[in-house]
């Protein structure tokens, strides 16, 4: 039910920005984990008589959490063997990933590639404005949320379906903040066709 209102609520503001819609799914996904308390407080508890369910949650739990570990571990790698830019805190260089990154709760990290420094001004700053458009925004600390509330409800394909629309809404968020900050769109347009091969930047998991 709290899928399909979160469902119902992006379609009719499709015509609106995708940072309204984010917001839908994100508060979407607030919602799921109030729901089994909110159910218990409401009716009367209900007893498994299948033993084993709730070893078959357990398992697809670990199985959806352990990517997630896996990928901050990577992360972590990359942080550390990454190069520091001298001119600007937080920012770092590797020849390990293909396109912009920025990940990080309180002390967020923005990753650009090796090969930045052979982009022209203007594509160097529409990246940077990409990036910090997904920090002012918190998408990191969203998606890491998003991720453990899927793996909670890792049994409802529509979670999934709404992950990755919550995903793509951040992304297309980060591309309007880009163009409300003066970065002209011929200019943001040259650096995502120089990126095609490696993928959009993104808030990186």
């Amino acid at each position: 039910m709290v899928l399909g209102l979160g469902w119902g609520t992006a379609s009719v503001l499709r015509l609106g920005s995708a940072a309204q819609r984010h917001a839908v799914w994100a508060a979407t996904f607030a919602a799921l984990p109030v729901l089994p308390f909110f159910a218990l407080q409401c009716g009367p508890a209900i007893a498994l008589d299948v033993p084993w369910i709730p070893v078959v949650w357990a398992v697809g739990f670990a199985l959806c959490i352990v990517p997630l570990a896996r990928g901050l571990m990577a992360l972590e790698r990359l942080r550390r063997a990454a190069t520091p830019d001298p001119s600007q805190p937080g920012l770092l260089h590797s020849d390990a990933v293909p396109g912009p990154l920025t990940w990080g709760l309180f002390r967020p990290v923005i990753l650009l590639p090796t090969e930045a420094a052979s982009w022209t001004r203007s594509q160097r700053a529409a990246a940077l404005a990409h990036e910090r458009a997904h920090v002012r925004r918190r998408d990191w600390a969203v998606h890491l949320a998003v991720w453990i509330v899927s793996a909670v409800f890792w049994f409802h394909p529509l979670v999934w379906v709404a992950r990755r629309a919550l995903a793509r809404e951040a992304e297309h968020a980060a591309d309007d903040a880009v163009l409300a900050d003066g970065i002209r769109p011929s200019d943001y347009a040259s650096l995502l066709v120089s990126l095609a091969g490696g993928g959009p930047p993104r808030a990186a998991l």
